[in-house]
């Protein structure tokens, strides 16, 4: 395991699956509950298909994590299908090579695009334990906003220095300024399984304007291959 020098630190009725064989819920907020649908793991059809397709949705895709000494970052890509202004949050469970639980941790970040993908993800302290499997579990508000969503940011992928630092070039393509930028940064390995991230939250990336992500840190592990952010414009509550 190490530390890789990378880019700033650092995606109802609902219908959520959850990753690693398992999916649960928890409360976004005292007076709003969430909900929580374990994936039944079956293939629909026919008219079915069609009435889930429609559905507002959350499914994780993937998760994992990366460790280096007592610090581990874990992360989730998250999917969203037409759940704008509504609040993730996703609950980290990690075990050690024993199945014995060393830590639990959760994240919350909000859905600003009407669809898209977004990285949910965090360090949390393992005091000591080496981690061997992380479990992800996620419920999401029913807040029913009717905010407008902001267009979803393509994901870009970083380049790696000799130096092993990682950078990101974003673009704004836009005639808006992206204030309050949110960034989820995911690592995997050659084999494409999740081995570490991080986030950031570039202050201001100027309309029509490049923007370097670089010079910070990437909790992964020695066997990082590749790692891609996934920025996401805030919504304005002005």
């Amino acid at each position: 395991m190490r530390l890789v020098p990378a880019l700033a630190i650092g995606v109802s009725t609902l219908l959520l699956a959850g990753c690693a064989g398992s999916a649960s819920g928890s409360a976004a907020d005292d007076d709003k509950a969430t909900t929580a649908v374990e994936s039944p793991g079956k293939v629909k059809s026919g008219e079915a298909a069609e009435q889930a397709a429609s559905a507002d949705a959350a499914t994780i895709l993937e998760s994992g994590f990366g460790q280096d000494g007592d610090y581990a970052w874990v992360t989730a890509l998250v999917q969203n299908e037409g759940l704008v202004d509504e609040f993730a949050t996703v609950t980290f469970n990690l075990y050690d090579e024993a199945g014995t639980l060393v830590a639990s941790t959760d994240q919350v970040e909000g859905f600003t695009s009407e669809k898209g993908m977004t990285a949910i993800g965090t360090q949390v302290d393992t005091s000591g334990a080496v981690v061997a499997k992380v479990d992800a579990h996620l419920g999401v508000s029913e807040y029913g906003s009717d905010r407008d969503p902001v267009a979803q940011v393509a994901p870009v992928d970083g380049t790696v220095g000799v130096d092993g630092e990682w950078t990101f070039a974003l673009q704004n393509g836009t005639t808006e300024d992206w204030t309050d930028l949110r960034v989820g940064i995911i690592c995997r390995d050659a084999a494409g399984t999740v081995v570490g991230g991080g986030s950031a939250f570039p202050p201001l990336v100027a309309a029509g304007q490049p923007y370097l992500l670089s010079d910070s840190l990437i909790i992964s592990t020695a066997a990082t291959a590749t790692c891609t952010a996934y920025p996401q414009v805030q919504i304005s509550y002005e």
